[in-house]
């Protein structure tokens, strides 16, 4: 009802509220739109952004990441490749550790000199010039223990625990997360940014494995590797092993666990893990793992929080200004047409002097030119009128006068006549009374006369002689 009521008041019957109501519908209209298609072009670009550094990122780790695969598969080879290391290593992975050491005293005696190649000191220097490795160890498959290297120091142990934990295998030639590696708990620090690569380690000769090779890399130094590009603004980054244990996690969060959402890493779009994210995979490195960049739309939707208010502020401004300019246009075409509206009541009431003075060119200026040569028309055709209806009571007034004349002209001839027959001077009477007929006739009959009524014209103006004349003037009538 409110509605209904404000529409009869104010926009029913008041064009100008019209249009100033629909001219703003428009530009609110069309602002809003503006705004939520600049809103969402933003939208896209920061998360854009986002995804490109993200993927900067995930480039960066997995470069890392080949590197230190690619660091193994090369100590691997030259072990192989080093006759004197390869044999070293096969007795002592083999051997106790006993007899390892008389097995080493046996070729100090025999070839008379140290040899330095063993893979005691290949690994010393390998664990020194490698950056990135917390430690290394040795596990022998047949003798069952662990020989460490860690900051310069080397320690065997030997695998004597019987839990069912500590009997779980070794996985072999893979990355490892370090809660999985229970195994190792009895020798390790409790490190959870620790991961593994292990490999085996065969038999130069018999092909037979024989040991593995495990080591432990320190997950903080890739954060250290990407530097600035790891902050939380590039996203979350997690490198996983295929099987989904979490080897790093730039947050912390999933390090060392299995990661929750691996179907929702391979969506396309944004998909729902921790909250609504965006995924980058990069699965091609040849380290076999797989690294996985994840935005959070959260973290997009914080930094939209500016550029909304932005956005909603501007749009507000210049609904203001355009509703304030529009209304201000609107009001100095009212006020013209107020000005007509004016006028013409001025006219209604009988004012025929009223002109309209506007100063632009427009329509209403030609609406005020035809009122003022209207009006003028009128006052000349009015003014025209009013002096005719003068001129034809002024002839009326003589006409009138005109007829007073004859009517007193023809009483006194009646009169006149009458006396003339009251003294017996009847020829007389007829003389006055053909007199008054003939001054009838000449007055009161028009312009067109018809023959009979001339030929009686004639006949009373020759009866009227014959009176006077007698018996002098004889009429023939054929």
């Amino acid at each position: 009802m409110n509605v209904k009521k404000f529409y009869q008041n104010h926009l029913r019957k008041k064009l100008f509220n019209k249009i100033l109501a629909i001219y703003s519908s428009i530009i609110i209209i069309t602002l809003i739109a503006s705004s939520i298609t600049v809103y969402k072009y933003y939208d896209q670009t920061i998360t854009r952004q986002h995804v490109d550094a993200n993927r900067e990122v995930l480039d960066y780790v997995s470069l890392y990441m080949n590197q230190q695969y690619e660091g193994i598969q090369l100590a691997i080879q030259q072990i192989y490749s080093d006759a004197s290391v390869s044999e070293d290593l096969s007795y002592f992975l083999q051997h106790d550790y006993g007899d390892y050491l008389k097995y080493r005293l046996d070729q100090f005696a025999e070839i008379g000199s140290f040899v330095p190649h063993t893979f005691d000191t290949y690994f010393k220097t390998y664990l020194n010039q490698k950056s990135g490795i917390s430690d290394v160890i040795l596990y022998s498959t047949e003798k069952e223990f662990y020989y460490l290297y860690k900051n310069n120091t080397r320690q065997l142990y030997k695998r004597d625990i019987d839990s069912s934990e500590q009997k779980a295998p070794i996985p072999k030639n893979g990355w490892v997360s370090h809660e999985k590696k229970l195994l190792l708990k009895e020798i390790r620090e409790d490190n959870n940014n620790l991961y593994t690569m292990t490999r085996e380690i065969k038999d130069p000769i018999s092909l037979k494995t024989i040991g593995m090779l495990i080591i432990d890399f320190d997950a903080e130094l890739i954060s250290k590797w990407l530097g600035t590009k790891g902050t939380e603004n590039n996203g979350q980054v997690l490198v996983l092993t295929p099987s989904g244990d979490v080897i790093y996690d730039s947050l912390g969060k999933y390090m060392g666990q299995q990661y929750p959402h691996m179907a929702g890493l391979y969506s396309d779009g944004w998909t729902a893990l921790d909250g609504l994210s965006k995924v980058n995979l990069n699965t091609t490195n040849s380290s076999g793992l797989i690294v996985a960049g994840i935005i959070q739309k959260s973290q997009v939707n914080k930094e939209m929080i500016v550029v909304r208010n932005w956005i909603i502020g501007i749009t507000a401004a210049l609904i203001v200004a355009a509703m304030s300019i529009t209304y201000g246009i609107i009001l100095r075409f009212s006020k013209k047409v107020k000005i007509i509206v004016k006028s013409m009541k001025r006219l209604q009431e009988g004012d025929l002097s009223t002109r309209i003075h506007l100063n632009r060119e427009d329509e209403l200026q030609l609406i005020a030119n035809n009122f003022n040569y209207m009006c003028e028309r009128l006052e000349l055709y009015i003014n025209k009128v009013y002096i005719s209806e003068i001129t034809q009571k002024n002839a009326e007034l003589v006409a009138l006068q005109s007829q007073i004349n004859p009517h007193f002209l023809y009483n006194t001839l009646e009169a006149i006549r009458m006396r003339a027959i009251s003294q017996g001077a009847k020829d007389v009477g007829q003389m006055i009374y053909i007199l008054s007929t003939l001054f009838r006739t000449m007055i009161k009959k028009s312009m067109v006369v018809t023959i009979a009524d001339e030929i009686e014209y004639c006949n009373l103006y020759l009866e009227l002689f014959q009176i006077r004349h007698k018996d002098k003037l004889q009429i023939e009538s054929r």
